[in-house]
């Protein structure tokens, strides 16, 4: 039975979907904002019953982007598909972004970073290369169920952009996502 209760000063909520329960903190110490929280929960429960949306579980939430890029590495190693290139492109990624959290990187952000790399020089190519990676560690996330798309006025965009003298045919932005719960 779904419901909201009191553990030290913060309020907690529990829920339950195909038989599994799940307990978290609300972050609230107001029961009427604890209550909410616990709502919104529900509503992403509900639409995971009717097949609208799977649900994903609260842990996801502090997923960082080094934890998507070591998904990714593990996925070119099992395919056969990680070379050296790729390894060093991974590498990079993994510097520039790892300790973000993968809900909080925003297409703002991005373009801070493109506009950096081209300002130093870099060369155009691996600017894609990086960006196309960080936006396949995403989209892999997405298919197993670790991270949700949504839109909204802070969600990266997907698509073709130019930044000065720069063509990004894939960009972090490839999937607007943060985590379900």
């Amino acid at each position: 039975m779904p419901g909201v209760y009191l553990r030290g000063a913060t309020y907690w909520c529990r829920y339950s979907l195909r038989g599994k329960q799940y307990r978290e903190s609300t972050g609230e110490s107001d029961p009427k904002r604890a209550e909410k929280f616990l709502n919104k929960r529900l509503k992403e429960v509900h639409a995971d019953q009717i097949g609208a949306r799977q649900f994903v579980e609260p842990k996801n939430e502090k997923l960082t982007v080094h934890d998507l890029i070591e998904a990714l590495r593990s996925d070119y190693i099992l395919r056969g598909k990680l070379s050296s290139q790729s390894a060093g492109h991974l590498n990079r990624v993994n510097d520039d972004f790892g300790s973000e959290l993968a809900v909080a990187l925003t297409s703002e952000e991005i373009d801070r970073y493109i506009r950096k790399r081209v300002e130093r020089g870099d060369a155009p190519s691996s600017i894609n290369r990086t960006t196309q990676l960080l936006g396949q560690s995403y989209k892999l996330a997405i298919r197993r169920n670790r991270l949700h798309r949504f839109s909204g006025d802070h969600a990266p965009q997907r698509g073709r952009k130019r930044a000065p003298g720069v063509l990004l045919r894939e960009r972090h932005a490839t999937v607007a996502c943060r985590v379900a719960n």
